[in-house]
């Protein structure tokens, strides 16, 4: 079987990254990438070039999250700072960016919701467009709940350490941690059932990203040692394993653009690099 190769590859993001997404402004599709260094970028998915810098934080604290807050305005999280909302002012010329800056609980929050009597960490999160929230925690459970009110649909501990990350695909979810197995659950109306484990090479180290295709019928999974594997989601079985990165996946993200299913690959060695796994 060939060895699969990027489709392109940005270098030379300082400090490595930490997050990316694709967002929309104006109509017109971004990458958004994220630093370990506290700033934030967006590119042209289709000419790879950086068209604006939204953010540098002046301590220089990692971006935890980026992404689509409402149209034409993005949401870029500052870890144990805040999160700042940007939106283009539409009434200068030179496209300028107006920013928010949110620190700290106000009355403009609809709602608040604490995962747990005891207190336990978040440590990964992940929203379905069926309307639930899954919420990893730091003691190995896995807590999902309704978005519109938190009522809770079901909880269940499924590692003996902290759960890494979590993805969504309609009503399965993705769980990892710091050793094999993945593990796939099926949300029902009030409980959630394990499915299916996805067993790892222990070498690998722990799993920190994972991203369903736009189809749900693979999974990728990315690792402390720079590696990816992407599993078929029906039968558990390895469709490819990607190792051009050298350290931490970060951040996965799985999308459509231009017809074209894109997987973006972002890690600490300072690339992000752009597969096409299908050949669109």
């Amino acid at each position: 079987m060939r060895k699969p190769l990027p489709l392109f590859v940005h270098y030379g993001f300082a400090g490595g990254i930490s997050c990316s997404a694709i967002v929309s402004v104006n109509n017109e599709p971004y990458l958004a990438v994220g630093t370990t260094n506290g700033k934030c970028e967006l590119y042209s998915p289709r000419t790879h070039l950086r068209t604006s810098i939204i953010y540098i934080d002046p301590n220089n604290r990692s971006v935890a999250a980026v992404g689509q807050f409402t149209k034409d305005c993005l949401f870029v999280h500052i870890r144990a700072y805040a999160i700042i909302l940007v939106s283009v002012d539409k009434a200068s010329k030179n496209s300028k960016c107006l920013i928010g800056v949110f620190t700290d609980e106000t009355e403009q929050m609809s709602r608040f919701w604490s995962p747990d009597d005891d207190a336990s960490t978040f440590m990964a999160f992940s929203i379905s467009n069926n309307g639930y929230l899954a919420c990893g925690l730091e003691t190995g459970k896995i807590k999902v709940v309704n978005v519109e009110d938190f009522s809770v649909i079901g909880e269940k501990k499924l590692f003996p350490e902290p759960v890494l990350a979590c993805a969504s695909f309609a009503n399965t979810l993705a769980v990892s941690s710091v050793k094999s197995p993945l593990v796939l659950v099926t949300v029902r109306i009030n409980e959630i059932v394990v499915e299916k484990e996805i067993l790892f090479p222990q070498k690998a180290g722990g799993c920190s990203s994972l991203s369903f295709s736009n189809c749900g019928k693979e999974l990728a999974s990315g690792y402390w040692n720079g590696t990816v594997r992407v599993n078929s989601v029906k039968t558990g079985a390895i469709r490819a394993v990607l190792d051009f990165h050298s350290e931490i996946i970060n951040c996965l993200c799985w999308t459509k653009i231009d017809g074209q299913r894109l997987l973006f690959v972002c890690s600490k060695d300072t690339k992000l690099s752009i597969w096409n796994l299908y050949n669109d």
